[in-house]
């Protein structure tokens, strides 16, 4: 969701490597029997074009159903930069088209995958969420992800309720304030602070343009807005994700963004850094890096923290992105590539952070 640099900051100096705007084709016949089956490829002028490549993947489940969508988005991320930086919000798209007629997110969950940072599993709860509308998707809030949690593996529960947080700023035209107390409607603390963090998630695609209707939540002078302004209880959730929007914001400008962090009261400067590690992994894991030149990325931008707390936040972040996305054993990778001082903490958290969520040791299925 950021607009993502591709580089490698490497001990000797940076290395810049610009990836190309590879067209997608034309237009695709996946269907000749109607011409709703008609499958936009976007190409030229719209590579770059987010309501070209909304209207692709929308068509293409229809064409040809949910993992096609979500194989051809994984496939044309790595070839394309234009899907690459705007994947999660087009696994959204491919969620809410998945979804459109459907009043319980279980039934679509079980098609989809965590591609794109589980952008599906998000769209799929916002499309219930707009086909039962505002109020009767808030008064029901605590039930809705109740049919994903029995049975369901605990990471789909998580995603779920997180994308109540979605859901909740769709419902309400993004406005953020109103949607921040529809969460504290749900019963376990822990599951609030998901719905929040999917409230800022969604606060962010807004700005983008990633969405059909924008922000007033995001400042261009001040790149930590709305967290600095909003209550103390929803501050946890905020600085994470708002620390992908200062990365974008100042150019990738990691030292500024970890000196924003610095000036972020405490508890809240941990998780501010928190989120640059998350940030930097995710930045990796979509670059079409090698696993060797993702673990490098991230370790050196980490260091680039000030002191020893900034760093080791950093790589907390940074851990628990290789755990969810790309697997444990790629996580401990990058771990054993870090200083001894530092591996240790990392190894824990990433051990702590897998058994929390229940994630298998192998890479998680679909995931980028």
């Amino acid at each position: 969701m950021t607009s993502r640099r591709i580089r490698l900051w490497l001990a000797a100096g940076l290395f810049v490597a610009t990836a190309p705007l590879l067209a997608i084709g034309a237009l695709t016949a996946w269907d000749s029997r109607g011409a709703d089956k008609l499958v936009p490829e976007c190409r030229g002028p719209r590579a770059t074009d987010f309501s070209c490549l909304d209207r692709r993947y929308r068509a293409l489940v229809r064409a040809a159903g949910v993992q096609a969508a979500l194989a051809d988005l994984r496939r044309q991320s790595q070839r394309s930069q234009a899907v690459r930086v705007t994947c999660h919000q087009l696994a959204h798209t491919i969620g809410r088209a998945a979804a459109e007629r459907s009043p319980d997110p279980a039934a679509p969950f079980a098609q989809g995958d965590s591609s794109c940072e589980a952008g599906y599993y998000h769209g799929v709860v916002q499309a219930v969420a707009a086909k039962l509308g505002a109020q009767a998707f808030l008064d029901g809030l605590e039930s809705t992800c109740a049919s994903v949690r029995s049975g369901a593996a605990r990471r789909l529960y998580v995603e779920c309720v997180h994308g109540l947080g979605h859901g909740v700023m769709s419902v309400l035209g993004n406005r953020l304030y109103a949607a921040l107390p529809a969460c504290d409607r749900l019963p376990v603390r822990q599951d609030q602070h998901r719905c929040q963090s999917g409230v800022f998630m969604e606060n962010i695609a807004s700005d983008h343009g990633l969405t059909h209707s924008g922000t007033r939540y995001q400042s261009e002078d001040r790149p930590l807005y709305p967290c600095t302004d909003v209550a103390t209880r929803y501050k946890w959730e905020c600085y994470p994700q708002q620390a992908t929007y200062a990365v974008r914001r100042l150019g990738d400008d990691y030292p500024s963004v970890f000196a924003l962090c610095a000036g972020v009261k405490a508890p809240n400067d941990r998780r501010c850094y928190q989120g640059l590690g998350a940030a930097a992994a995710d930045e990796s894991t979509t670059d079409s890096l090698m696993l060797a030149g993702q673990i490098a990325e991230v370790a050196q931008l980490c260091r680039l923290g000030a002191d020893r707390e900034a760093v080791s936040n950093c790589i907390v972040g940074g851990v628990r992105g290789f755990s969810f996305y790309v697997g444990a054993a790629s996580a401990d990778r990058f771990c054993h590539f870090l200083e001894p001082a530092l591996e240790h903490g990392c190894l824990r958290e990433g051990k702590r952070y897998r058994r929390k969520l229940r994630l298998r040791p192998a890479a998680v299925e679909g995931a980028p």
